[in-house]
């Protein structure tokens, strides 16, 4: 395998609350068992397209994730991972931000969005999808909104998601392909 990517426990927790909030925004709460299973099927696709991905997951690194994004994530009594209210994937989108392309690409692939579908027993919504392009606009619309307020810290936060929907953009337009998201 020619590319070797570190993934933490954020970050699959983060990419499994995405795929399941796009689809049914009801699920707020995973167990670590499907937790471990959305990590198969992210090592399958990931072996398909020559990426490895290596995890950080441990006794520390789950304490310490905890800790860190008490505002996004708890963990629940029945030892599950709870999503906050009034969390959406617009606010998770920038924890994998600093992910390679190669391997951003594997974790959104439509393979491992209807193979973690089918694991949780739900069905691919069928809302209209909405162009990249309109993300980046609404993004720099809030951006510009906080800049003109002086809101500084809110602009920074909003940065790494605009950042990986410009990474993303830019992909899928040199491919002629234009990627749509729920």
């Amino acid at each position: 395998m020619n590319n070797k990517y570190y993934i933490d426990l954020h970050v699959l927790t983060t990419s499994l609350f995405i795929i399941l909030l796009e689809n049914n925004n009801d699920i707020r709460k995973v167990s670590f068992q499907e937790l471990g299973k959305f990590r198969k099927i992210l090592d399958e696709e990931a072996k398909n397209n020559d990426v490895e991905f290596v995890y950080l997951l441990s006794r520390d690194e789950t304490i310490k994730f905890f800790c860190d994004n008490r505002d996004t994530f708890y963990h629940d009594d029945d030892d599950s991972i709870k999503l906050r209210d009034g969390i959406t994937p617009f606010h998770l989108i920038s924890d994998r931000c600093y992910l390679p392309l190669d391997a951003l690409l594997v974790i959104i692939s439509d393979n491992v969005i209807n193979k973690t579908l089918d694991m949780m027993n739900l069905k691919k919504t069928e809302e209209p999808k909405k162009e990249i392009d309109y993300y980046i606009n609404e993004l720099k619309t809030r951006i510009d909104e906080y800049a003109s307020n002086m809101e500084y810290e809110k602009c920074i936060e909003l940065r790494g998601k605009f950042k990986e929907l410009l990474y993303l953009e830019k992909y899928f337009s040199s491919n002629k392909k234009k990627k749509v998201l729920s």
